[in-house]
C-alpha cells in the first residue's frame, strides 16, 4: 500500500485512535507503525487473533503490561558504549519478561482460540533470566546487598565507618570552641565529605580542607583536620563498593547479551500482545465487527459508517465513546462489490456524501488488510486488495503548477498503469475540471479499462456520459447518494440502479439564490442558445484573450528586465552588508581581546586583598575569561570549537601552527592540540578556523572527540 493512498485516506488518524487503548510505549510504536500486511493469508490470521482476543475481553479476560521499557534498545546502548547496564535497564528487562509471561498466561487460557495459542507458544522466553536479574537488583533499581558475599561485607564496613565519622562530627559540633565559628548549626556534605559551616572571618581558626564557599562568600565549608583521614578512609570503602557494584552489574550484563534473542522475542511479544488487546479494546468498545476475508472477493458490507466519522464525534475521549450520539450523527451505508457488480458508479449532488462513502470504502479495505475491526453490522466481509488506488479531494498543487485536473490526472494515470485484477480504485469526481465532454470521455475509457482488467472500481461523478456508461456495460451498475432535499442533507444511503440527480438549482434555491436568477437558469436549460451564436461569442473572447496574451508579454519583458537589475543591485548590497558585518565582528573581536589582556594583567595584583573580596575577584577573573565568548566570533568560536573531533584540525595563532585536536572539556572551554611532537592545553578563545592564507581547517576530519 503505497504512502499516497494511507495519506489521502487519512489512515494515521486510525493508527492515532488504535494507539489510545495500547498500554505501553512498545504497542503505541506497533499502532502508529501500522500497515497492511503483505498477503490475504496474513491479514485473516491478524483478524483471527483479533476476534479471538476480543472474545476474551468480552468474557472477562484482562491483559495488564504495565509501564515497560524497551530492553532490546537499553541492550544495544550497552553494547555500542561497551559499559554495563544500569540497574534500572537491568530491572526493566526483568518487567519486560514477566510481561510476556503474562501474554504466555493469558495465550494459554482454556478459552482463547487456536489463532492466539499458536502465536504465544511460539515465542522463547527467558524464563529463568527475571528471577536472577530480581536477586540482584531490587524493585528501585538498586543492587542488593545479597547479590554478593563481598558487597555486603564491604557495604557493612562503609555504614560503620559512616557512623563512626558522624558521631565524631557530632561530638565536634558539642564543643564550645568550635561551636562559635559555625555560621550552621548542622553539618552538610561536600564532594562526599563532611563539612563545617563556618564564618569566612573564622575559617583560620579551624584546621581542615576548605572544599568551597557560600554564595555570598560569608561562609567557608571546611572539613575539620582531625576527622580527614576517617573521611579518607570512608571514601575508600565508597570506591570499594562501587566496584563491587560495577563488578556485579559487568557479570550479569555478560550473561544477558547472550540471552538477546530471547529478550527480543519476549519484546515482540509484548508488542504484538498490546497492539492486538488495542485492536480487541476498539471492537468491544465501538462495537465493531472484524471482518472475514472474503476468498470470492467480493466485498459486503451492511451498516458500514466512515471509521474517521465515529472517531471524531467520540467527543475528545475516544476510550470513552457516547454510542448513541455517534448513531445519530454518522449515518451508515450497504454496499455490496464483486459478486454482481465489479465498477459503480456514485452520482448526487454535492454535499451529498459521495466523497464520505468513497472514502469510508477505501478505509475499510485497509483497515481490513491490517487486521483490524471495522465499524460495520456482523458480519462483514472484505476482500483482501494487493493494492488501492485512491484519487480523492482537491490535490491541486501551486509548487508544481499543477491545476485541479491536471493533479487528477496524474493519479488516475498511474491507476490506469498499475492497476489489476484483485486491485481497489477509489476515484473521486472522475473527469471533472475540465469541459465536460472530454471528462466524460476519458473517464469512459478509464472506467472501460479498470472493467477489462477486473479491477473493482468504485467512482463518483455528476457527468452523463459515465452514467451512460453504466448502463450500458455488464459488471457496472449506477448508484445514487440519497440527498433530502428538505434538510439539504445527505442521508448517506446508497440507492443501487439508478443515477443520482444534482440538485443544483433546487440547492440554490433552498440556499437563497433570487428567484429571478433559479427562473433563467431553468429557461436556459429548456432552451439553450443556438450553436452558431455561442460560437461567435467564443471568437470575439478568443480575440480579447489574444490582445491581453499579447500585452502581458509585453509587460513580463519589462519586468524581466528590471528585475535583472533589481537582483545585481540586491547582490551588491548584500556583498556590501557582508563586508561591514565581518569588518564590525572583527572590530569588536580586537577591541575586546585588548580590553580582556589588560584586565587579565591588574587581576592578580586584586588577589591581595581582603578575603572576603576574594570570591569577587574569582568571579571577575572568570568573566573577564569569558568576555571573547559574547562577541559575534566568539560564539561562533565556541559553537566550532564544541563540535570538533579527535583528529580535526584548528590553527593556533599563539603557536603560529596547525594543530591536530586530541581531546575538548566543553565544560572547561579548553581543548587539548599536538603540533608535531608537543602537545598544549588553550582555550576555546585561542583557536581559529581559518588559516592567515584563508584555508577552512575545523570539522573536516572525522572520529569522536574525547569529552569530559
Amino acid at each position: 500500500m503505497d504512502a499516497h493512498t494511507l495519506a489521502v485516506l487519512e489512515f494515521d488518524k486510525v493508527r492515532e485512535a488504535l494507539a489510545a487503548f495500547a498500554q505501553t510505549d512498545l504497542g503505541r510504536a506497533a499502532a502508529c507503525a501500522l500497515a497492511p500486511l503483505g498477503s490475504a493469508a496474513s491479514a485473516a490470521a491478524a483478524l483471527k487473533e483479533t476476534e479471538e482476543m476480543g472474545a476474551l475481553l468480552q468474557g472477562g479476560a484482562r491483559l495488564v503490561l504495565g509501564a515497560l521499557r524497551d530492553g532490546c534498545a537499553d541492550l544495544e546502548r550497552a553494547r555500542e558504549f561497551h559499559r554495563p547496564l544500569e540497574p534500572d535497564e537491568l530491572a526493566g528487562i526483568a518487567a519486560l519478561v514477566r510481561a510476556a509471561e503474562r501474554v504466555t498466561a493469558l495465550g494459554g487460557e482454556r478459552a482463547a482460540g487456536p489463532h492466539l495459542r499458536r502465536r504465544v507458544a511460539a515465542a522463547t522466553l527467558p524464563a529463568d533470566l527475571p528471577a536472577r536479574i530480581e536477586d540482584t537488583v531490587d524493585a528501585r533499581g538498586f543492587v542488593r546487598d545479597a547479590a554478593s558475599p563481598k558487597l555486603a561485607a564491604l557495604r557493612e564496613r562503609a555504614r560503620v565507618l559512616r557512623e563512626t565519622l558522624r558521631e565524631k562530627v557530632a561530638a565536634m559540633l558539642r564543643r564550645p570552641a568550635v561551636a562559635r565559628l559555625l555560621q550552621e548549626e548542622q553539618p552538610s556534605m561536600r564532594n562526599d565529605r563532611y563539612v563545617l559551616a563556618v564564618r569566612s572571618e573564622c575559617r583560620g581558626r579551624l584546621p581542615g580542607v576548605i572544599h568551597g564557599y557560600s554564595q555570598s562568600g560569608a561562609t567557608a565549608y571546611i572539613e575539620p583536620q582531625e576527622i580527614v583521614p576517617e573521611g579518607n578512609e570512608l571514601g575508600a570503602a565508597a570506591e570499594s563498593v562501587r566496584r563491587e557494584e560495577t563488578r556485579i552489574l559487568l557479570e550479569l550484563t555478560r550473561a544477558i547479551m547472550g540471552r538477546a534473542p530471547e529478550i527480543r522475542a519476549a519484546r515482540d511479544l509484548v508488542a504484538w500482545a498490546d497492539l492486538t488487546h488495542a485492536k480487541g479494546e476498539l471492537a468491544r468498545v465501538y462495537e465493531f465487527c472484524v471482518p472475514a476475508i472474503a476468498p470470492d472477493h467480493v466485498l459486503a458490507v451492511s451498516r458500514a459508517r466512515h471509521p474517521l466519522l465515529v472517531f471524531f464525534h467520540a467527543a475528545g475521549d475516544l476510550r470513552a465513546p457516547d454510542l448513541p450520539a455517534i448513531r445519530a450523527k454518522v449515518m451508515p451505508f450497504d454496499l455490496t462489490l464483486g459478486k454482481d457488480v465489479r465498477l459503480l458508479v456514485v452520482t448526487g449532488p454535492n454535499t451529498g456524501g459521495k466523497t464520505v462513502m468513497l472514502k469510508a470504502v477505501g478505509l475499510l479495505a485497509v483497515m481490513a488488510a491490517c487486521g483490524l475491526p471495522i465499524p460495520a453490522a456482523p458480519p462483514a466481509r472484505v476482500p483482501y486488495y494487493g493494492r488501492v488506488f485512491v484519487d480523492a479531494g482537491d490535490e491541486q498543487s501551486l509548487q508544481q503548477s499543477l491545476s485541479t485536473f491536471s493533479a487528477h490526472m496524474r493519479h488516475i494515470v498511474r491507476v490506469v498503469n498499475e492497476a489489476a485484477r484483485g486491485d481497489l480504485a477509489i476515484l473521486d469526481e472522475l473527469g471533472a475540471g475540465t469541459d465536460p465532454l472530454e471528462g466524460g470521455a476519458l473517464g469512459t475509457v478509464v472506467l472501460e479499462h479498470l472493467r477489462s482488467r477486473g479491477v473493482h472500481t468504485v467512482a463518483s461523478t455528476h457527468l452523463g456520459l459515465l452514467k451512460q456508461y453504466a448502463y450500458m456495460h455488464s459488471e457496472t451498475a449506477n448508484a445514487a447518494m440519497e440527498f433530502d432535499p428538505a434538510a439539504l442533507a445527505p442521508t448517506y444511503r446508497v440507492l443501487l440502479g439508478a443515477p443520482g440527480r444534482s440538485c443544483a438549482l433546487l440547492v440554490a434555491e433552498r440556499l437563497g439564490l433570487r428567484p429571478e436568477l433559479i427562473a433563467a437558469a431553468k429557461e436556459a436549460i429548456r432552451n439553450p442558445e443556438p450553436l452558431e451564436i455561442v460560437m461567435r461569442r467564443m471568437e470575439e473572447a478568443r480575440r480579447a484573450v489574444e490582445a491581453e496574451r499579447r500585452n502581458a508579454q509585453k509587460v513580463r519583458r519589462r519586468l524581466a528586465v528590471m528585475k535583472g537589475a533589481l537582483a545585481e543591485k540586491l547582490r551588491d548590497a548584500e556583498d556590501a552588508k557582508a563586508q561591514a558585518g565581518r569588518e564590525a565582528d572583527d572590530e569588536i573581536e580586537r577591541r575586546v581581546r585588548a580590553f580582556r589582556d589588560e584586565a587579565l594583567a591588574i587581576i592578580p595584583n586584586l588577589k591581595s586583598a581582603p578575603p572576603r573580596f576574594l570570591p569577587h575577584v574569582a568571579a571577575l577573573e572568570k568573566a573577564v575569561e569569558n568576555m571573547l565568548a559574547r562577541t559575534p566570533l566568539g560564539e561562533r568560536r565556541d559553537a566550532i570549537a564544541r563540535g570538533l573531533k579527535v583528529n580535526s584540525e584548528v590553527y593556533v595563532p599563539v603557536l603560529g601552527a596547525k594543530c591536530r585536536v586530541v581531546r575538548v572539556s566543553k565544560s572547561k572551554r579548553r581543548i587539548t592540540v599536538r603540533a608535531g611532537a608537543l602537545e598544549a592545553e588553550i582555550g576555546f578563545d585561542d583557536i581559529s578556523w581559518v588559516t592567515p592564507e584563508g584555508e577552512k581547517l575545523a570539522g573536516t576530519e572525522a572520529g569522536d572527540a574525547a569529552v569530559w
